[in-house]
Protein backbone atom coordinates (compact mmCIF):
# COMPACT_ATOMS: atom_id res chain seq x y z
CA UNK A 1 0.00 0.00 0.00
CA UNK A 2 1.09 3.50 -0.49
CA UNK A 3 1.85 4.50 2.75
CA UNK A 4 3.40 7.62 2.08
CA UNK A 5 0.51 8.61 -0.29
CA UNK A 6 -2.05 8.13 1.93
CA UNK A 7 0.09 9.93 4.86
CA UNK A 8 0.02 12.99 2.77
CA UNK A 9 -3.61 13.15 1.85
CA UNK A 10 -4.61 12.71 5.35
CA UNK A 11 -2.33 15.78 6.45
CA UNK A 12 -3.08 17.62 3.73
CA UNK A 13 -6.70 17.02 4.82
CA UNK A 14 -5.84 17.82 8.31
CA UNK A 15 -4.04 21.01 7.81
CA UNK A 16 -7.16 22.33 5.51
CA UNK A 17 -9.74 21.37 8.24
CA UNK A 18 -7.62 23.34 10.74
CA UNK A 19 -6.50 25.83 8.85
CA UNK A 20 -9.67 26.62 6.47
CA UNK A 21 -10.06 30.83 6.40
CA UNK A 22 -11.68 31.86 9.10
CA UNK A 23 -15.42 33.85 7.77
CA UNK A 24 -17.25 36.23 10.20
CA UNK A 25 -19.75 34.23 11.39
CA UNK A 26 -20.44 30.25 12.46
CA UNK A 27 -22.54 29.68 9.71
CA UNK A 28 -20.49 30.35 7.49
CA UNK A 29 -17.67 28.69 8.84
CA UNK A 30 -19.86 25.43 9.17
CA UNK A 31 -20.50 25.94 5.78
CA UNK A 32 -17.32 25.48 4.66
CA UNK A 33 -16.16 22.65 7.02
CA UNK A 34 -19.55 20.61 5.30
CA UNK A 35 -18.22 21.13 1.44
CA UNK A 36 -14.77 20.20 3.42
CA UNK A 37 -16.43 17.17 5.15
CA UNK A 38 -17.12 15.39 1.48
CA UNK A 39 -13.28 15.94 0.61
CA UNK A 40 -12.85 14.20 3.88
CA UNK A 41 -15.05 11.26 3.46
CA UNK A 42 -13.60 10.57 0.07
CA UNK A 43 -10.12 10.28 1.08
CA UNK A 44 -11.20 7.89 3.77
CA UNK A 45 -12.83 5.88 1.19
CA UNK A 46 -9.80 6.14 -1.13
CA UNK A 47 -7.37 4.94 1.55
CA UNK A 48 -9.90 2.06 2.48
CA UNK A 49 -10.22 0.82 -1.19
CA UNK A 50 -6.37 1.07 -1.69
CA UNK A 51 -6.05 -1.20 1.84
CA UNK A 52 -8.67 -3.34 -0.18
CA UNK A 53 -6.33 -3.69 -3.61
CA UNK A 54 -3.09 -4.46 -1.54
CA UNK A 55 -5.14 -7.67 0.11
CA UNK A 56 -5.01 -5.49 3.58
CA UNK A 57 -9.23 -6.04 3.67
CA UNK A 58 -11.30 -8.34 2.71
CA UNK A 59 -14.05 -8.97 0.41
CA UNK A 60 -16.47 -9.06 2.63
CA UNK A 61 -14.87 -6.17 5.06
CA UNK A 62 -14.67 -3.76 2.28
CA UNK A 63 -18.19 -3.94 1.08
CA UNK A 64 -19.31 -3.71 4.24
CA UNK A 65 -17.16 -0.38 4.71
CA UNK A 66 -17.74 0.88 1.76
CA UNK A 67 -21.67 0.61 2.33
CA UNK A 68 -21.26 2.21 5.46
CA UNK A 69 -18.65 5.22 3.65
CA UNK A 70 -21.74 5.66 1.11
CA UNK A 71 -24.09 5.96 3.32
CA UNK A 72 -21.65 8.72 5.83
CA UNK A 73 -21.53 10.81 2.08
CA UNK A 74 -25.27 10.61 1.59
CA UNK A 75 -25.89 12.34 4.92
CA UNK A 76 -22.92 14.56 4.44
CA UNK A 77 -24.88 15.77 1.03
CA UNK A 78 -27.63 16.10 2.95
CA UNK A 79 -25.98 18.13 5.70
CA UNK A 80 -24.20 20.36 3.02
CA UNK A 81 -27.82 20.99 1.50
CA UNK A 82 -29.11 21.80 5.10
CA UNK A 83 -25.99 24.54 6.03
CA UNK A 84 -25.62 26.18 2.72
CA UNK A 85 -28.48 25.55 0.75
CA UNK A 86 -32.13 25.91 3.76
CA UNK A 87 -29.87 26.83 6.10
CA UNK A 88 -31.70 25.16 8.61
CA UNK A 89 -30.00 24.60 11.84
CA UNK A 90 -31.90 21.55 12.80
CA UNK A 91 -31.49 19.90 9.67
CA UNK A 92 -27.82 20.24 9.84
CA UNK A 93 -27.97 18.86 13.51
CA UNK A 94 -30.36 15.97 13.01
CA UNK A 95 -27.35 14.88 9.80
CA UNK A 96 -24.56 15.38 12.20
CA UNK A 97 -25.97 12.93 14.39
CA UNK A 98 -26.83 10.26 11.74
CA UNK A 99 -23.06 10.83 10.50
CA UNK A 100 -21.82 10.69 14.28
CA UNK A 101 -23.71 7.13 14.49
CA UNK A 102 -22.66 6.21 11.12
CA UNK A 103 -18.98 7.38 12.30
CA UNK A 104 -18.75 5.05 15.39
CA UNK A 105 -20.23 2.00 13.85
CA UNK A 106 -17.58 2.28 11.36
CA UNK A 107 -14.98 3.00 14.28
CA UNK A 108 -16.31 0.46 16.52
CA UNK A 109 -17.94 -2.21 14.43
CA UNK A 110 -16.36 -2.23 10.75
CA UNK A 111 -12.88 -1.70 10.98
CA UNK A 112 -11.77 -3.86 14.16
CA UNK A 113 -11.74 -7.12 11.91
CA UNK A 114 -8.57 -5.92 9.61
CA UNK A 115 -5.81 -7.89 11.03
CA UNK A 116 -3.16 -5.44 9.50
CA UNK A 117 -2.84 -3.30 12.05
CA UNK A 118 -0.83 -0.21 9.86
CA UNK A 119 -3.76 -0.48 7.64
CA UNK A 120 -6.64 -0.17 10.24
CA UNK A 121 -4.69 2.87 12.03
CA UNK A 122 -4.52 4.51 8.63
CA UNK A 123 -8.65 4.10 8.11
CA UNK A 124 -8.90 4.97 11.67
CA UNK A 125 -7.05 8.14 11.35
CA UNK A 126 -9.06 8.91 8.05
CA UNK A 127 -12.29 8.19 9.37
CA UNK A 128 -11.21 10.34 13.07
CA UNK A 129 -10.78 13.27 10.82
CA UNK A 130 -14.19 12.94 9.47
CA UNK A 131 -15.24 12.94 12.85
CA UNK A 132 -13.20 15.92 13.64
CA UNK A 133 -14.33 17.56 11.38
CA UNK A 134 -18.37 16.81 11.86
CA UNK A 135 -17.26 17.59 15.73
CA UNK A 136 -16.08 20.91 14.23
CA UNK A 137 -19.28 21.60 12.35
CA UNK A 138 -21.29 20.72 15.13
CA UNK A 139 -19.68 23.48 17.52
CA UNK A 140 -20.08 26.37 14.99
CA UNK A 141 -24.29 25.11 15.46
CA UNK A 142 -24.08 25.36 19.19
CA UNK A 143 -23.72 21.18 19.31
Amino acid sequence: MKRKRIAAILTVLAVAVLCSGFSCSNYAKAGQLAKDFAATVLAAQQVEIQAHKAGYVDDTMHQAIQNELISVADAGVALDAAINKSHSASGALQQVTVIRQLLSDLLNNKIVGIKDQNTKLAIQAALLLCQTTIDNIAAFGGQ
